[in-house]
C-alpha cells in the first residue's frame, strides 16, 4: 500500500494525493518486492536499502547515499497484547519525505491526530514529530509494564508459575526495547553532528531533548530488568527455603514414626522376649513408645524442624 500525503505551510489539513509531488510524504506499507523496486526506480532511491526495511531484525542506523538520508529506527508495537519492536525506514530526499514499513504501524493516523501543526514540505520538522510520537509510544509502554512489574513486588509469597512466565516475558520486552533505544540514541547523536539533516537551532533543541528522553528510557529499561531479576531471584530463594522446611519436616516426622514402628516390630517377634509374661507388658511398651516419641518431638521442635 502506498499513500501520498501533502500539506503546505498554509494548508489546513493533510491531503491525500494520487501522484508524487515535491514536498509530499510518501507512506509505503507492506510492499512486495516488485512494487518496491518500481518505487525505487521512480524516486531514484537505492532498492537494497529500501528492501532492508522489510527485514524484521533490521537495527537502527543512519546512512547517506546520493544526497538522500536513510534513517532506520525501530518502533514499539502492541498487537493483541504481544509487545515487540518493528523496523521503520525514513528516507529524506531533497523533494520527498518517505516512510517504509513491513506492516501498518498507523503512522499517518498518529501524525493526523497530532496537535502540532505539521507541514509535509518541512521534512525535518515532520521527521522530528514522527520521532516524538515514537518516543512517546516507548514511554507509555515502558511505564505501563513498569507498573505491572511493581505489582509483583507487593506480595512475593503468592507469585505463581504463570506470574514468573509473565515476568520473563516483560524482561524479554525490555531487552527488545534496549536493543532498539540504544542505537536510536546513537542515531540522534549522529543527527546532531550536522552531517545529515539540516537542523535549525529549534530543531537541534528538540533532537537533544529526544536524545535525553531516549537515554532516560534506556535507564528505565535497565532498572526494570534489574527489578525483574531481583524478583526472580527472591522467588527462587523463597521456593528453596520452603523446600528446605518441607524436607526438614518430613525428616522429623519420619524419624518420630520410625521409633514406634521399630519397637512394635521388636516386640512383635514370635520368640521369648523380656516382659512377655508380665501382665502390664502392653502398658509398659505403650508408655515407653510414647515417652521416646515425646522426647524426639521436643528435640525436633526446639531445632525448628516442626
Amino acid at each position: 500500500m502506498v499513500e501520498i500525503f501533502f500539506k503546505s505551510l498554509k494548508g489546513t489539513e493533510l491531503r491525500l494525493l494520487d501522484t508524487y509531488k515535491p514536498g509530499c510524504w510518501i507512506n509505503i506499507v507492506d510492499p512486495d518486492l516488485v512494487e518496491l523496486e518500481k518505487i525505487a526506480a521512480e524516486l531514484k532511491l537505492d532498492f537494497q536499502t529500501l528492501k532492508d526495511a522489510l527485514d524484521p531484525y533490521e537495527v537502527s542506523r543512519i546512512e547517506r547515499e546520493d544526497g538522500n538520508d536513510y534513517i532506520f529506527i525501530r518502533t514499539p508495537q502492541d498487537i493483541s497484547g504481544q509487545i515487540h519492536t518493528a523496523p521503520l525506514l525514513i528516507v529524506v530526499t531533497p523533494d520527498y519525505f518517505i516512510t517504509v514499513s513491513g506492516h501498518d504501524q498507523n503512522i499517518a493516523e498518529r501524525i493526523k491526530k497530532s496537535r502540532s501543526e505539521i507541514s509535509t514540505t518541512q521534512k525535518t520538522k515532520l521527521f522530528i514529530q514522527l520521532l516524538l510520537e515514537i518516543n512517546s509510544d516507548y514511554s507509555h509502554m515502558v511505564n505501563d509494564i513498569r507498573k505491572k512489574v511493581r505489582n509483583y513486588t507487593v506480595d512475593m509469597n503468592n507469585i505463581s508459575n504463570q506470574d514468573i512466565m509473565q515476568l520473563i516475558n516483560f524482561e524479554s520486552v525490555f531487552n527488545d526495547f534496549l536493543t532498539s533505544l540504544e542505537p536510536l540514541s546513537i542515531t540522534l547523536g549522529q543527527l546532531l553532528s550536522g552531517k545529515y539533516l539540516q537542523l535549525f537551532e529549534a530543531d537541534q533543541d528538540l533532537v537533544e531533548d529526544l536524545q535525553i528522553g531516549t537515554n532516560q528510557l534506556v535507564k528505565l529499561c535497565l532498572s526494570n530488568i534489574k527489578a525483574i531479576t531481583n524478583i526472580r531471584e527472591a522467588y527462587t530463594s523463597i521456593i528453596s527455603n520452603n523446600l528446605n522446611r518441607t524436607v526438614k519436616l518430613l525428616t522429623a516426622v519420619t524419624l518420630i514414626l520410625t521409633i514406634p514402628t521399630a519397637i512394635a516390630s521388636f516386640f512383635g517377634m514370635n520368640v521369648p522376649l523380656p516382659l512377655s509374661d508380665h501382665p502390664l507388658a502392653f502398658l509398659a511398651i505403650i508408655l515407653l513408645t510414647l515417652g521416646i516419641t515425646a522426647v524426639l518431638w521436643i528435640i525436633f521442635w526446639k531445632k525448628d524442624y516442626l
